[in-house]
């Protein structure tokens, strides 16, 4: 699943649970009302739009969209969403009219109900950002005009205006971060010219990570490990690194069993080490494995076995992790002479 479907996801679920809390709360206003099933929550939707409320237009499209109540259409859906967003949001109905227009531009992009056009996308998330200064639609936007899609030109400088409006404007965003990771590590890597800037760089490194954004704290770690974030701290950034673990980052799992393994910015425990490879792995982080794999082959922490351990290690070369390729001459053998090896290294190149 890429960056694009996953955004499009968290959309969507957002959107979805504010139609169930709209339906279900106004047929049962008590503090703790029954669920209504979803062909009752759809036909209310639907109700709602054929009396014009966008808000059920907008509840009718995602119904459609997911499948709930009603059979999956996603061109019926990409109509009601359109008819949202093209309609007057007025000074209540904003952020519906705001919402279905993230929508449109994420159909359009994705080719759901309708052909990809990037070039339509940018429009509907043009009057989203701009317009109606939704959050989430500027972060999109800046998404588009980073990566570039058919029908719209790649241009980073423009992508990186959008992006830091999406991370320093004000309301909700249905995007984890709001691209504040995203534009920082434009900055930081002076992506499409625009300039470095570590300084600001950490900042939205920062505030990502403050808003859960798992990329965002591993990113904070990792400038504080290189120290072009400022002088090295390992300390503070087994903290980042911990935050991110903790988040579902398996890369970050890794480089905090590392620090755990060196004795670098915490105590030096192995087996707190082991855990978090075993973790890292677990989350499909391929240097994880490869780590995970020493303790396998040594019979640390773990009943020894090399069979195992090889099978870790060849799987860690196939991802690209350089040293996973030859481990024992620049990992074990050091500390292990080649008299206590039951395998030779030979299977881990072999196909």
């Amino acid at each position: 699943m890429n960056g694009l479907e996953r955004r499009t996801l968290a959309s969507m679920a957002a959107v979805a649970m504010l139609a169930v809390v709209t339906h279900a709360g106004a047929e049962q206003p008590s503090p703790a009302p029954v669920a209504a099933d979803a062909t009752t929550l759809q036909a209310a939707a639907k109700s709602g739009c054929d009396a014009k409320q966008m808000r059920g237009c907008l509840d009718l499209a995602i119904y459609e969209l997911l499948g709930r109540g009603t059979q999956r259409d996603p061109a019926a859906a990409f109509g009601h969403l359109s008819l949202v967003c093209d309609s007057d949001p007025g000074a209540s109905d904003s952020d519906t009219v705001a919402r279905a227009c993230v929508q449109v531009g994420l159909s359009n992009q994705l080719g759901r109900g309708v052909p990809v056009d990037g070039a339509k996308a940018s429009t509907a998330l043009e009057r989203g950002c701009t317009q109606l200064h939704d959050r989430t639609a500027c972060a999109d936007l800046g998404f588009l005009y980073r990566t570039g899609a058919p029908g719209v030109t790649l241009d980073a400088k423009r992508g990186a205006t959008y992006l830091q409006t999406a991370c320093t404007g004000a309301g909700s965003c249905s995007i984890t971060g709001c691209g504040c990771n995203e534009l920082g590590w434009m900055l930081h890597t002076a992506e499409g010219g625009i300039g470095k800037d570590e300084g600001k760089a950490s900042e939205y490194f920062a505030k990502a990570c403050s808003s859960g954004d798992p990329m965002g704290c591993s990113n904070v770690a990792d400038g504080l490990v290189g120290g072009w974030s400022g002088p090295v701290d390992d300390a503070a950034a087994a903290v980042a690194y911990r935050r991110a673990c903790d988040l579902g980052d398996g890369r970050s799992c890794n480089e905090l069993g590392v620090l755990f393994a060196d004795g670098k910015g915490v105590q030096r425990r192995r087996p707190a080490a082991f855990e978090l490879f075993v973790r890292s792995c677990g989350l499909g982080n391929a240097g994880g494995c490869a780590d995970m794999a020493d303790y396998y082959w040594l019979g640390e922490m773990v009943a020894q076995d090399q069979p195992r351990a090889l099978l870790l290690w060849k799987k860690a070369c196939a991802a690209k992790v350089a040293w996973a390729c030859d481990p024992l001459s620049k990992r074990v053998m050091p500390a292990h002479p080649p008299s206590q090896w039951s395998l030779t290294m030979k299977s881990v190149r072999d196909p």
